[in-house]
């Protein structure tokens, strides 16, 4: 087969693997005739490695191999027996022969390597960490998906047997809800020392070494394998042995997205040397929202200790799998064992034999190309779990707790960490990642600047120029007062259209027109159901924005027929958050002349009416504090919040309602499927909570109800969300 012909040929059966979902499974042989011609960049201790294992696989060919150590490049070209050496990596990836590379150079030159080969359309193999940092780790996936190219991740246990049937069992439920996974690293690591700046070895290209990193003077001990504890070249010992057990506990455990809250302790206790990494670190990683677990949450701590061989299971990494029925421990070392309730050990628990390799994990990659599927650990899965690695450092490094976006991926209100998630290069440097320039986007918590202005009867809301709400006093058909054409900071619109479009869900036109406060029976009227109205009588404070934050102020009467029910003073006000766009709703509700009352129903309270999309019958979810899902969970219960929310163009839009725990009593969520959800303090009988409640209140005296409805985008931590609505209702 002719070269170019044959170079299209493998590229043309990676065409499907952006979105794939398969698995591809080892196999002995490779699928195709057809010979891979295969560079080594990196040539190392793992450079070693890959060399070996690649010579034991069919079908590969090593026609280069690449290092800037002339001694390194020398032993490579011995075992790789008629292949080209260069010391330039441009030269590897500008051969149009070279079908795939493996990348094993330090954790510098990841992220660039890789980047480049698979912009020139070649399929990668790259060691762990995948990247040297958060961001160019979210490159390599685009660059992946964009060339439509195989990128493997050195993450070996993924193409393991044993680690693979055991996770199988904990995903099948072997000790119930996997909640918690306890990860360590525990093992002698020596000291580097302390020295000097001087001259790098003869033989040893430094520039090259360096590519895109700082240009700093050679140190003897920052140099080959050294270079993993320092902060321009390495990721510490997380990044270098820990990086294994954390990927396949974040397997185990079931989690696919970041997590949302980062918490880390550490640093040096034993080695007095010169190395920028922590020797001691405890990291643990919150994920919220997660489907299928009691209330929504789990967990992964990180344990590292380089200064012991004492170690749990008398092995040096591993994970404790912590379930509802049981608990798993699992070693990328061969080792696992199951117990039940009680610590009863589980030996009817049988998991396959088959240990970790570094030929299987090629074998899988090399068959991907031929195939088209999906590796086994995927540059996405290898992001994933080095992120973790980044994030874990990161925490560390800061000593604070982190907050973290997972839709922007950058850290919730916090410049410094931020920039963190990128690196510092050598200006102008030709390895510096096409992209990279946008890494720091602002976050989220710079306050946007928001505008309140009346036209004709409403009031629209915009937040840095566009619109993000409008209210209304009420309109011929929906005769109470009502927000609507409700925006997410990413500017999808989260509550149903008004009056409804084509398209929309039709239930209800009226009744439901965004964000409202109404009642089934408010001294007898039914203003909920538009039997009764609520009347516009003035703005006490008109409409009006500064900075991050606006409001206005309304008087209305609720009126049936000719009586006059009550009065309601009604503050609403608009706060940009690290979260989200916060509305708040803080109501009193008074009659000077006669006693009133609210009485027990379903329909009470502060409702929202998502859109459509995002609705339950549309793909979407409701989620409370507790844990509890969607309409036939949620109803009648309470909690501290309630989210409804679901993805639209793949990012997750909604909004959390949060009544304020000032508020007389705890709200239950009236909560439906088809987009409805209502806070409500009132429904106790309706809500099947207990007798009856009728809430007087006497002439003269007041009743006050507030709550807030974060309009948000990205998957953010909605725990978080709720502490900062108590912090801002607590100053109002």
């Amino acid at each position: 087969m002719g070269q170019s012909t044959r170079r299209d040929f493998i590229k043309t059966t990676a065409t499907g693997l952006a979105g794939a979902a398969t698995l591809a499974g080892t196999s002995n042989v490779l699928g195709a005739n057809e010979r891979f011609n295969v560079a080594v960049i990196g040539c190392g201790g793992q450079g070693r490695t890959h060399i070996n294992s690649l010579q034991s696989l069919d079908n590969v060919k090593i026609t280069g191999v690449c290092d800037p150590d002339e001694k390194r490049l020398a032993d490579a070209l011995k075992r790789a027996n008629g292949a080209r050496g260069v010391k330039d990596l441009r030269q590897i990836i500008n051969d149009q022969s070279i079908d795939a590379v493996t990348i094993a150079t330090p954790d510098h030159w990841h992220g660039p390597a890789a980047i480049m080969a698979m912009d020139a359309g070649k399929h990668v193999y790259v060691e762990k960490p995948c990247s040297h940092n958060l961001r160019e780790g979210r490159l390599m996936v685009d660059g992946a998906r964009r060339n439509k190219v195989v990128c493997q991740h050195g993450t070996q246990s993924r193409s393991a047997p044993m680690i693979r049937s055991a996770v199988e069992a904990l995903h099948n439920g072997v000790i119930g809800d996997v909640l918690v996974a306890r990860v360590w690293n525990v093992q002698f690591r020596g000291n580097i020392g302390r020295a000097q700046p001087g001259n790098p070895p003869g033989g040893f290209d430094y520039p090259l070494w360096l590519g895109p990193a700082p240009q700093i003077a050679w140190q003897s001990n920052r140099h080959h394998y050294t270079w993993h504890w320092w902060h321009h070249f390495g990721t510490g010992d997380m990044g270098n042995d820990g990086v294994h057990d954390i990927d396949y506990a974040r397997w185990g455990l079931g989690v696919d997205e970041h997590p949302n809250v980062i918490a880390a302790s550490g640093g040096k206790y034993f080695h007095d040397d010169d190395q920028q990494f922590p020797d001691t670190q405890v990291v643990t990683f919150e994920w919220d929202g997660v489907a299928g677990t009691p209330l929504g949450k789990k967990q992964l701590v990180y344990e590292m200790r380089l200064w012991s061989t004492s170690y749990p299971y008398d092995v040096d990494s591993g994970v404790e799998f912590h379930g509802t029925k049981g608990r798993m421990f699992l070693s990328k070392r061969g080792k696992v064992e199951v117990v039940g309730h009680r610590n009863r050990p589980r030996n009817d628990v049988k998991v396959a034999s088959g240990g970790l390799s570094i030929p299987n994990h090629m074998r899988n990659f090399f068959d991907c190309i031929n195939n088209g599927t999906t590796p086994n650990a995927d540059i996405e899965i290898g992001f994933k779990s080095s992120a973790l690695v980044h994030l874990g450092n990161l925490a560390t490094r800061v000593g604070r707790t982190l907050h973290f976006d997972v839709a922007t991926e950058t850290v919730v209100g916090d410049d410094d960490a931020n920039k963190l998630l990128r690196r510092e290069y050598e200006p102008n440097h030709w390895a510096i990642p096409a992209g990279v320039a946008q890494t720091y986007r602002k976050p989220k918590s710079k306050p946007g600047q928001v505008t309140m202005a009346k036209r004709g009867q409403a009031v629209v809301a915009q937040v840095s120029g566009k619109p993000v709400g409008r209210f209304m006093p009420g309109d011929d058909r929906c005769t109470r007062p009502y927000l609507a054409d409700v925006r997410a900071p990413n500017g999808v619109q989260v509550t149903r259209n008004y009056p409804p479009k084509s398209g929309d869900a039709q239930d209800h036109g009226h009744m439901h027109p965004g964000i409202h406060m109404a009642f089934g029976d408010i001294g007898g009227a039914d203003v909920w159901r538009l039997k009764a109205r609520v009347e516009h009588v003035r703005f006490a404070n008109e409409p009006t924005g500064s900075g991050s934050s606006g409001g206005f102020t309304v008087e209305q009467r609720y009126v049936d027929r000719k009586r006059v029910v009550c009065h309601e003073t009604c503050n609403i006000s608009l706060r940009v958050t690290p979260f989200g766009h916060l509305w708040l709703y803080d109501s009193t509700f008074k009659n000077d002349a006669a006693d009133f009352h609210f009485g027990d129903q379903e329909e009470m309270g502060l409702a929202i009416r998502v859109a459509t999309p995002i609705a339950v019958s549309g793909g979407g979810r409701i989620l409370d504090s507790e844990g509890r899902k969607n309409g036939k969970e949620v109803w009648g219960q309470s909690a501290a919040w309630c989210d409804y929310s679901g993805k639209v163009a793949g990012t997750r839009v909604g909004m959390l309602l949060m009544p304020d725990p000032v508020n007389f009593r705890p709200s239950w969520y009236h909560a439906r499927d088809y987009g409805l959800l209502v806070a409500n303090p009132f429904g106790r009988a309706a809500m099947k909570q207990g007798k009856p409640s009728r809430v007087d209140v006497k002439r003269g005296e007041s009743l006050r109800l507030r709550f807030g409805v974060l309009a948000y985008s990205g998957e953010i931590d909605l725990n978080g969300a709720y502490e900062v609505f108590k912090g801002i209702a607590a100053q109002t």
